[in-house]
């Protein structure tokens, strides 16, 4: 408790897949932010449950098919690539995904409107909120300088 206000949710990311479990072992609703499409969600859902081929170190120039329009090899989320520099965070990633039954929702990055194939088709297995826009005022954060190195955290803060 916080102030004597009971913890009503707890939201986490897909780059901390335990946040869940930790919730869940305390009686705690929980919501996962994805900050990303829906339609790498969809990769990221296919890919971690191996639905379909998604290019491998022997066939890295595979187009992957799924329920959205092609994909073509170079298309799929770097994480999921063969080449990828970050192998560390496609397994955190996917480790979300053996808990997405715990969360009551997701929370997406996105806008019905813009990716009505993609949010129609996941809402199917998942119960999804758009989140989108995620600033009311971008002007308001226009000095926020936020570094584009995913694996240092300095600035998360700010």
């Amino acid at each position: 408790m916080i102030e004597n206000r009971p913890i009503s949710c707890i939201i986490n990311n897909p780059f901390i897949p335990w946040v869940c479990d930790v919730a869940n072992e305390h009686g705690n609703p929980s919501a996962m932010l994805w900050v990303q499409s829906c339609a790498v969600f969809t990769a990221y859902y296919y890919y971690s449950h191996k639905l379909v081929p998604f290019p491998s170190k022997d066939e890295p120039f595979l187009d992957v098919q799924l329920p959205l329009p092609l994909l073509k090899y170079n298309e799929i989320p770097d994480f999921l690539h063969p080449s990828s520099s970050y192998p560390l965070l496609e397994t955190l990633i996917l480790e979300q995904f053996k808990n997405l039954c715990i969360p009551f929702c997701i929370l997406m990055g996105t806008l019905q409107e813009l990716e009505h194939e993609a949010v129609d088709y996941m809402s199917e297995f998942f119960r999804f909120k758009s989140v989108w826009p995620m600033f009311k005022n971008p002007k308001a954060h226009e000095s926020t300088r936020i570094s584009d190195d995913v694996l240092k955290a300095d600035d998360c803060i700010e």
